[in-house]
């Protein structure tokens, strides 16, 4: 019981000063390593075993070494290299490629709703193929959003529309499904294909029908925006641009098609070999691919090999964003279990009479609030997915029916939130408050929230 409440103080202290805005990644490794010690003097669980302890001091950091070391080479890699792929998309201006032939129906049609939603389709669609939540939402601002406001869509209509890019962490490339897989110790292409997919079609038609929904009430309650258009004209919207060839838009889509290729549940339908490709292997093999057709293109290697460099770049930018918070997650999460808090709240809740099914719940709150406070998804479902091994062994349940809940609430909570960092960015643009965005996405988001969790019982 000790344990239990040193846990719950120092959990408190960490959401106290991550709400007020303090860096979340520096606060979730001092409390993780709080906990550590404190667990340890305790007489609890010892910092290291016995042959390899030193002195308590060096045995802290020691202990601090290991959990990054084996944190990042599990999952640094294969986040670093599909940030980098993202970027090389982008420089290559393949993403812009893909956007411009999918949307390209849309310039068909008039009514500002019905362009409205058979919006959101497409950024439904894009997403999987662009995990990075702020490259997106840029992308779409400068493309897509100028065409929505000039078929009448208000800014905010347009702009949630736009925000629903990572409402819903779709494909193998999202940070938060290699680090949930790796966790629970399963290919990424099952995760995706045969506990996550099954999820989506549902969760989707629910986002689809309460935008249409609130959008067009919103629309109604605050009347016509006026100002629509002389805010798209103060926009600093790049020059046009001369773009690659179509066929560059199957190049954002090659990861993903080799990996669904490569998955246990493709090769066994087809009597194929077993092949195990790695999400990072993936993301290199298809960065080669597009060099060399850079270099066909523009019959020059020297100019294509230079593209590399925003991919490397990009890769190093991700290990301090995010890889750092992955990191400081885990000891944050091995803090909390040494302390035994995990393993008290559920002897608790059996010897109450308790199911999985209302700790899940209070999991998925609590992360939902999180990721709505901290205007991170990433940062609230890493401090908490190292934490469902060890619970789902207790209950005696496979972990993925605790991973994915959670999973969806950090991108619940993250797009609600007015301090969302890619929200700030595209109401900065267009001229609007992100507090009159996140209003535009409470009902969408709740109502995601609520059912979610009785989705996955039900589904899986």
């Amino acid at each position: 019981m000790s344990g239990l409440l040193v846990a719950v103080v120092v959990i408190f202290w960490a959401a106290y000063m991550i709400g007020k805005k303090t860096y979340a990644t520096g606060v979730l490794l001092v409390a993780g390593l709080i906990m550590l010690a404190a667990a340890s003097l305790l007489g609890l669980t010892p910092l290291l075993p016995a042959k390899d302890a030193n002195a308590f001091f060096l045995d802290l950091f020691e202990v601090m070494r290991r959990t990054y070391s084996s944190t990042v080479g599990a999952v640094g890699l294969q986040i670093m290299a599909i940030a980098g792929f993202s970027k090389l998309m982008d420089h290559i201006k393949a993403s812009n490629v893909l956007l411009d032939v999918v949307s390209r129906p849309l310039h068909m049609i008039h009514n500002p709703y019905i362009v409205l939603m058979a919006s959101f389709w497409i950024v439904q669609f894009l997403s999987v193929f662009i995990p990075s939540a702020a490259g997106l939402s840029v992308l779409l601002m400068i493309t897509l959003y100028p065409l929505l406001v000039r078929k009448g869509v208000s800014r905010l209509s347009a702009l949630a529309i736009i925000g629903t890019a990572r409402t819903l962490t779709i494909g193998p490339a999202s940070p938060n499904m290699i680090f949930g897989s790796n966790i629970l110790q399963m290919e990424v292409s099952t995760y995706f294909l045969e506990y996550q997919l099954p999820l989506l079609g549902p969760l989707i038609l629910v986002l689809f029908l309460s935008e249409y929904v609130t959008q067009r009430y919103w629309d109604r309650k605050e009347g016509p925006d006026p100002g629509a258009i002389a805010a798209l004209e103060s926009m600093q919207l790049p020059k046009d641009v001369s773009l690659p060839p179509k066929f560059y838009a199957l190049l954002p889509l090659f990861p993903l098609a080799l990996i669904v290729a490569c998955s246990p549940l493709v090769t066994s339908y087809f009597g194929l070999p077993k092949i195990k490709l790695n999400v990072a292997t993936a993301m290199f093999l298809s960065a080669i691919l597009a060099i060399v057709v850079e270099m066909i293109r523009l019959r020059s290697a020297g100019v294509a090999l230079g593209s590399l460099k925003p991919f490397f770049e990009q890769m190093g930018k991700t290990f301090g964003l995010v890889i750092a918070i992955i990191a400081a997650s885990a000891v944050f999460a091995k803090g909390i279990i040494s302390l035994g808090a995990v393993s008290t709240m559920v002897a608790a809740a059996q010897n109450a009479g308790f199911s999985v099914e209302p700790l899940t719940i209070c999991a998925c709150l609590i992360v939902f609030a999180s990721a709505f406070l901290m205007g991170s998804g990433n940062a609230a479902f890493f401090a908490f997915a190292a934490l469902v091994p060890d619970v789902a062994a207790k209950f005696a349940i496979p972990g993925i029916l605790i991973m994915l809940p959670i999973d969806f609430m950090s991108c619940f909570g993250r797009t609600m939130s007015p301090v969302f960092g890619a929200s700030m960015a595209t109401c900065g643009m267009a001229g609007v408050l992100p507090f009159a965005l996140a209003k535009r996405q409470a009902v969408p988001c709740l109502l995601l929230m609520v059912i979610c969790p009785f989705l996955v019982f039900w589904i899986l």
